[in-house]
């Protein structure tokens, strides 16, 4: 809502003898989402959700979550994807590291079903954001392929988007 119009609210309000109330911070908080999703673009598309679950039966915490989801992305033969999502503690982060634990991070595995060969993609620096709480959580951000131990980098970039909480 505008200044002025809160500001036109207020005097109006205090003319007719109310009180006003502003409720705290409802414009930047956002209510936990109803289950965990994420949105994946470019070299592999699709959509992977789960229900939320209770926080002591999920890893979710300030430090982030690591999610194991079932299913199909095109443009990739995994059907079993992990993915990862690291900060350093609770908050908004923007500068990444790849998946060396020297910072904020995010990565996307991808597992073949007889679980033989992975694709990895992981962050980059300064392409996107996480937001961690102790019990929810997004992500907006770009991967690159990554080259690990085992498995494969994946093909091209990948963009997710998505949200995730668990319940107390």
């Amino acid at each position: 809502m505008p200044a002025l119009t809160v500001l036109r609210n207020g005097v109006i309000a205090s003319a007719c003898g109310l009180a006003l109330f502003a409720a705290p911070a409802m414009a930047g908080a956002a209510a936990a989402p109803s289950q965990t999703s994420f949105k994946f673009t470019g070299s592999v598309s699709g959509t992977l959700s789960e229900p939320n679950t209770p926080c002591s039966q999920q890893v979710v915490t300030a430090k982030g979550a690591t999610f194991m989801l079932a299913g199909t992305l095109k443009g990739a033969p995994p059907t079993k994807w992990t993915l990862q999502l690291y900060a350093p503690k609770a908050g908004t982060w923007k500068n990444f590291a790849q998946s060396n634990g020297e910072g904020p991070n995010v990565a996307l595995i991808g597992a073949t079903p007889d679980g033989t060969t992975n694709w990895n993609w992981a962050s980059e620096t300064k392409n996107g954001t996480i937001t961690t709480t102790h019990t929810s959580g997004k992500v907006n951000i770009t991967l690159a392929g990554y080259s690990s131990f085992r498995g494969n980098p994946g093909k091209g970039k990948v963009h997710v988007t998505g949200a995730w909480a668990c319940t107390p």
